[in-house]
């Protein structure tokens, strides 16, 4: 399992990405969970469903097995950041080849790090 890597950095969107998941699920601490298995290319990602029947991918590290049950070990939202080419986020931490990000507007959200670079790397 992978824990968060706080990172509070700034990152140049390289690829534009686009949130595929309009309705994220949002789970907190102890909520109970479905797990299904489901394809994913993201290793470390587990489809989740909850008692409300939202679902969505949440990292690994963010839910354990105890007693029979799947339950979230913290809060977390699965919102994906929609960005640009170009644009510069704030980062703060990654978890399994995603990064949550700021955007100077103060939205939040997932971005895979494969669409991100140091934004210093563009700096003159």
């Amino acid at each position: 399992m992978e824990s968060p890597k706080p990172t509070r950095d700034r990152r140049r969107v390289v690829e534009a990405y686009e949130s595929a998941y309009p309705n994220p699920i949002r789970v907190r601490e102890g909520d109970e969970l479905t797990i299904e298995e489901r394809p994913t290319e993201w290793d470390g990602w587990l489809w989740c469903i909850d008692t409300d029947g939202r679902e969505g991918w949440i990292p690994e590290s963010y839910v354990e097995k105890r007693r029979q049950r799947w339950v979230s070990l913290e809060d977390y939202v699965a919102r994906e950041l929609t960005v640009e080419a170009g644009e510069t986020l704030t980062s703060h931490y990654t978890v399994a080849g995603w990064v949550w990000c700021e955007k100077p507007t103060g939205e939040t959200g997932w971005v895979p790090s494969e669409n991100l670079r140091s934004a210093d790397a563009f700096s003159p």
